[in-house]
């Protein structure tokens, strides 16, 4: 059994789109959804240009044995605001804690790079996640959420949170 102390996150590069791309299609199909590579995954093809170029960033999360567990990423939309995208986890390691693990250092990342608010998009359907986000602080906004799938936008204010 996978013990969080096993686990490392580290920076991803392109080398890694592949391996990430896996997970996500095979997250999105649990949920009956298709990636869509001109839209919500547009982000994978460049991820470095993406996120690291526009002062985001982009993590993998993985085992001793370089398997690929999770992604989590940040990509600014101004000055204080950041949005937490791409958090995703595969199946067979969820319900350990490191969903909530995962968070935390997005948190603590984007913090540390200056932002003031963090918002997200995700959906319904997607209960654990909607749950850790809420036990963690963020509020449901009314706003328009940018990806065509995703129903609901959460926002955290970093700086009332340390």
């Amino acid at each position: 059994d996978l013990k969080i102390e096993d686990v490392r996150v580290r920076s991803a590069t392109n080398q890694d789109k592949n391996k990430i791309i896996s997970l996500v299609t095979d997250i999105l199909s649990e949920f009956a959804l298709q990636p869509e590579f001109e839209n919500a995954e547009s982000d994978l093809i460049d991820i470095e240009a993406t996120y690291f170029q526009t002062g985001g960033f982009f993590k993998v999360v993985e085992d001793n044995n370089n398997h690929l567990l999770g992604t989590f990423a940040v990509s600014p939309i101004d000055e204080n605001t950041c949005k937490l995208r791409k958090m995703y986890l595969a199946p067979h390691v969820r319900g350990i804690g490191l969903g909530r693990k995962m968070l935390e250092r997005a948190i603590r990342d984007a913090r540390k790079s200056g932002f003031k608010t963090m918002i997200l998009e995700t959906m319904p359907v997607m209960k654990n996640a909607v749950r850790l986000y809420t036990r963690r602080g963020f509020k449901l906004i009314k706003k328009q959420p940018e990806s065509p799938r995703c129903e609901l936008v959460f926002a955290l204010a970093l700086a009332e949170d340390e």
